[in-house]
C-alpha cells in the first residue's frame, strides 16, 4: 500500500529507459519484457524518482509544475506509482515485486504495436542486432556466419553505442560468431546497458565462468541466450563438432541460473534432434530457463546451401507444429532499416539481422549519417515486404516471408521465399485435418 510517506526510488537495475520523443517514452522491465509508455507528465514523475523520494514530495513537485492541488491528484499519482510498482519499474520503500515473464521479446512482432508505430513515424532504430565477432570457437554444421572479417575495437563499439542511444534506438541484442571471445565483451555490455539499452546476448556458453555470469548479474541482461542441440551428448555435439559441448551449455546455464541472470535456450530444430525437442524443453521448464526453438535454417551467407540438408522434414514440422512445441507462423512485422538494422563486426550496416544489403561502413561515416542518407531512404521506399505473388495469396495471413530468407535462398529479396511458402502449406494442411477430424 502506498501512502504519501512512501519512499520511492527506480529500480534502475531490471529496466531500460529511452525518451522517444516529446510526449512518449518507453521504459522496458527487464523480467518481465514489457514495454511502458510514459507520457509527458509521467516523464516528469519519472525524472523525479531517479533517487530515493517521499511519495509527498512528487506530490508536491507535481502541484507547483502543472499548479494542480487536491486528493484527486494524491490519488492519481498513488494510483500511477502503483501501476509502476506492479510492473517491476519502481521500489517501495526499498522493495520490488518480482516479475514473471509472459511473452518472448525482443521479436519484432512481440513488441507493442504503439511502439512500433512511434519508431517508425520517428525514424528510431528499434531494434538492433550487434555482431561483435564473427569468429567462434565451434564449428556448427547449420550455422550460416561467413569467415572472418576486421573488427571495431573497444572505443569504436562504444562510438557506435553512444550514436545508437542518440537516435533513440532501445533493444540491442549482441551476438556472432562467439561474442564472448571479445576481451572486452563485459565492458560491451556493461557501456550499452549505461547507455539506456535493453541488453541480450546470444553465446554457446563455453566462457561462462562463476566469475562471468556473476558480472552478467551486475549488468543485468534481458536475456542471455545459449544454444542447445540435443539432451544427448552425441546429438548436441554432432552439432558444433566439438566433444563434450552438451556439458559445457548446460554447466553454463546452471552458473547463469544460479547468479540470477535471465538464461534461455535456443533450439534449433533439425532433422536429427527433433526427437530430443521435447526433453530439452521439459529440462528447461523444470529450471525455471526460457525454451525459445528456431525451424527455420538458412543458406551461408556465401551462397553455400549445404546447411538447408539439416532442415526438419515435411512430417517432423507437422508433428511438432500438432504437438504445440513452436507457435503457430505469422506475418512477419520485419521494417529492415526502417525500425531495425544490423552491424557487422567490421562496422558494416545493414537493414537487419538476416538481409545482406550494404548501407554503408561505421568506420567512415557516423550512424545518423548512414541512417538518413538517400541510399537508405531508397531502400525503406522499396516494396521488399509484399511481392506481387505474395499479395494475391490465400495464405499470406498465416505467411511469415522474409525477404532476407528470400535473398539467401532464393536469390532474390523481391521473390517469395520458398522456406516461408512450404510451411505456409504445411499449416493450411495441419489446421484444415483439425477441422476436418476434431479430436
Amino acid at each position: 500500500m502506498i501512502t504519501l510517506d512512501s519512499v520511492i526510488s527506480r529500480h534502475d537495475e531490471r529496466i531500460a529507459f529511452r525518451r522517444l520523443n516529446s510526449d512518449n517514452s518507453v521504459v522496458v522491465q527487464c523480467d518481465s519484457l514489457r514495454e511502458f509508455r510514459v507520457n509527458g507528465t509521467g516523464l516528469f514523475i519519472w525524472n523525479l524518482i531517479g533517487g530515493d523520494l517521499p511519495v509527498s514530495r512528487i506530490v508536491a513537485s507535481v502541484s507547483r509544475k502543472y499548479s494542480v492541488t487536491g486528493k484527486r491528484l494524491q490519488s492519481d499519482i498513488i494510483a500511477y506509482l502503483s501501476e509502476m510498482y506492479e510492473g517491476g519499474l519502481i521500489k517501495i520503500d526499498g522493495s520490488y515485486v518480482n516479475q514473471k515473464r509472459e511473452v518472448r521479446l525482443p521479436r519484432l512482432m512481440d513488441t507493442d504495436p504503439v511502439f512500433r508505430k512511434i519508431a517508425t513515424e520517428g525514424n528510431i532504430p528499434y531494434m538492433t542486432n550487434f555482431v561483435l565477432s564473427y569468429r567462434c570457437n565451434l564449428h556448427c554444421n547449420h550455422c550460416y556466419i561467413p569467415a572472418m572479417r576486421d573488427l571495431l575495437d573497444t572505443s569504436e563499439v562504444r562510438r557506435v553505442l553512444d550514436q545508437l542511444a542518440d537516435l533513440r534506438g532501445i533493444f540491442v541484442r549482441f551476438t556472432g560468431g562467439e561474442p564472448f571471445l571479445r576481451k572486452d565483451i563485459l565492458e560491451v555490455l556493461s557501456h550499452a546497458k549505461m547507455r539506456g539499452f535493453a541488453v541480450a546476448v546470444n553465446t554457446n556458453g563455453f566462457f561462462i565462468t562463476k566469475d562471468v555470469a556473476n558480472a552478467l548479474r551486475r549488468i543485468y541482461p534481458m536475456d542471455v541466450n545459449i544454444s542447445v542441440y540435443g539432451c544427448k551428448p552425441q546429438t548436441h555435439d554432432l552439432v558444433t563438432q566439438r566433444k563434450g559441448s552438451l556439458e559445457v551449455s548446460l554447466r553454463a546455464i546452471e552458473l547463469l541460473r544460479s547468479a540470477g541472470v535471465n538464461v534461455n535456450i535456443n533450439y534449433v530444430v533439425m532433422n536429427h534432434n527433433v526427437d530430443e525437442m521435447e526433453q530439452v524443453k521439459s529440462w528447461a521448464e523444470e529450471r525455471g530457463v526460457g525454451f525459445r526453438p528456431e525451424y527455420s535454417i538458412f543458406p551461408r551467407r556465401d551462397g553455400d546451401k549445404k546447411p538447408l540438408c539439416h532442415r526438419a522434414t515435411n512430417q517432423q514440422l507437422i508433428r511438432i507444429f500438432r504437438a504445440g512445441l513452436i507457435r503457430e507462423p505469422k506475418p512477419t512485422l520485419c521494417k529492415p532499416a526502417s525500425i531495425k538494422l544490423r552491424i557487422d563486426p567490421d562496422g558494416t550496416v545493414h537493414p537487419c539481422e538476416m538481409l545482406d544489403c550494404d548501407l554503408g561502413n561505421l568506420k567512415e561515416k557516423s550512424l545518423a549519417q548512414i541512417w538518413n542518407s538517400h541510399e537508405v531512404q531508397e531502400f525503406r521506399a522499396m516494396n521488399i515486404q509484399s511481392p506481387a505473388k505474395c499479395s494475391s495469396c490465400r495464405l499470406k495471413d498465416i505467411c511469415f516471408r522474409c525477404a532476407g530468407i528470400a535473398q539467401m535462398e532464393d536469390g532474390d529479396m523481391h521473390l517469395p521465399s520458398s522456406w516461408a511458402c512450404k510451411v505456409s502449406h504445411l499449416y493450411e494442411y495441419i489446421t484444415r485435418a483439425a477441422v476436418s477430424h476434431p479430436s
